[in-house]
């Protein structure tokens, strides 16, 4: 929340060293990191190296919900167990259209997340 930047390189390259898991909890750098806004692991060019992405919808993309992203053994797993899911509501037609939107802007052009970048500069210097 603050701006800082985990180290995501060395906890992935720790992780591979000892068989461990990467799970990255990207709230704050969806919509702000990476080309497009894609977060984190985009950001430090992890693609492929994190094995749990945990989002949420309710940042850059303006609606309520979250999302976890990984291996479809993991999803069907969490679909079967996680307290959170089984005891929660879907979203409705209206935020899964607007989320998708959201994206949609968001993966069209880069430019949304340049200007955010630049403002947040200016403001430094201000």
């Amino acid at each position: 929340m603050d701006g800082d930047l985990a180290p995501l390189p060395e906890i992935v390259e720790v992780a591979e060293k000892y068989g461990a898991i990467v799970m990255v909890d990207d709230a704050h750098g969806e919509g702000v990191l990476g080309e497009s806004g894609r977060g984190i692991v985009d950001h430090f060019h992890l693609h492929g190296r994190v094995d749990i992405e945990v989002g949420t919808l309710s940042k850059a993309f303006g609606v309520v919900g979250g999302f976890i992203a990984g291996k479809k053994e993991l999803i069907d797993y969490l679909k079967q167990k996680a307290r959170p899911f089984l005891f929660s509501s879907s979203l409705s037609p209206a935020e899964t259209g607007a989320a998708l939107e959201a994206v949609r802007i968001l993966t069209e052009s880069g430019e949304v997340v340049k200007k955010l970048w630049i403002m947040q500069n200016i403001s430094k210097i201000n």
